[in-house]
């Protein structure tokens, strides 16, 4: 059974999203868009390179017409599977080559468990161990699925640590992604627009809410409300002192945005499961439903290991 919690909302005046302006007028491009990336970056292997260059970045930039930079923060695999796939080292320069980055860093996996362990699992203060075990998740996430949630969400934090170095009193749009995420659909000018006079608001897909949580992986946002949103790491003490357990990655990041009064919006033409974007494993597995129109787009040569995979006209 469920235990009862509570969500902590920090007072509007305490919120991170702290403009010193007026509020920024609506219906005027964005002055930069940024894109971060994280997580294996080689994962995908450069399969959703061609389709993501449509649907996210050209959309996006409504076709380039605004100035924009690619930033990412990347696991270093140090040569272990990927999958249970060995990625050659060539295949992994060409993968991240083609991401475009401006601007990228990396950490060995090794140091990322090791950071893990040192602000939570193995901390001195013994309750924060909890974050790191069930029941604080909910009850079929294995020691491997919570580690791997956690790497994901200290990824996100090491994101929003290179998002601080620019101004949050301008109107800047930040597309956050996770390195495997392949979008089905483009982006609406709409959206951008929107997302750039609304610090207060985070504009999210409905691939995988769960049953009452929302869907990470993709972010679209003001830079103001991208920090906060991406601070699920650091918030874990709170989350779990709230009296939350038995909890998704899901809930987890929709307690977070609770917490710092972002609002969440579905992005137009999202919201349907598993068809709003997909995720592309290096053993060629796919999670959720992939477009033909996708597919048809990808060049096989680079991503043999797709070339039988089923596809839906969706």
């Amino acid at each position: 059974m469920q235990r009862a919690y509570r969500l902590e909302r920090i007072p509007r005046q305490q919120s991170v999203i702290r403009l010193n302006q007026q509020a920024l007028e609506c219906g005027i491009k964005p002055a930069l868009v940024i894109f971060a990336l994280y997580g294996v970056l080689e994962r995908s292997r450069g399969c959703h390179v061609s389709v993501n260059e449509l649907n996210v970045y050209r959309a996006a930039t409504l076709n380039y017409t605004i100035p924009h930079i690619r930033i990412g923060f990347g696991i270093d695999m140090s040569g272990h599977p990927i999958d249970e796939t060995y990625v050659p080292a060539n295949v992994t320069e060409q993968s991240i080559g083609a991401l475009n980055l401006t601007e990228v860093s990396f950490m060995k996996v090794s140091e990322i468990d090791g950071s893990i362990e040192n602000i939570y699992c193995n901390s001195r203060d013994q309750s924060l161990h909890k974050v790191c075990e069930v029941p604080f998740w909910r009850d079929d996430y294995s020691t491997h699925k919570i580690r791997r949630a956690l790497r994901a969400m200290y990824c996100e934090h090491r994101i929003a640590e290179l998002l601080q170095a620019f101004d949050v009193n301008t109107r800047t749009v930040v597309i956050v992604l996770s390195a495997d995420i392949m979008l089905n659909k483009p982006l609406q000018q709409e959206d951008i627009l929107a997302a750039s006079c609304s610090p207060g608001k985070v504009f999210l897909t409905q691939n995988n809410d769960g049953s009452d949580g929302y869907t990470d992986g993709f972010y679209v946002g003001h830079l103001a409300a991208i920090r906060a949103t991406l601070s699920t790491f650091d918030l874990l003490p709170l989350h779990f002192r709230s009296g939350l357990r038995e909890q998704p990655y899901e809930f987890l990041l929709k307690a977070t945005c609770i917490h710092w009064n972002i609002t969440r919006a579905v992005l137009r033409g999202f919201g349907s499961f598993l068809k709003d974007f997909v995720k592309i494993r290096a053993n060629g597995k796919i999670f959720g439903n992939l477009p033909c129109a996708s597919k048809d787009m990808m060049d096989m040569e680079v991503c043999p290991q797709l070339k039988h995979s089923k596809c839906s006209h969706i």
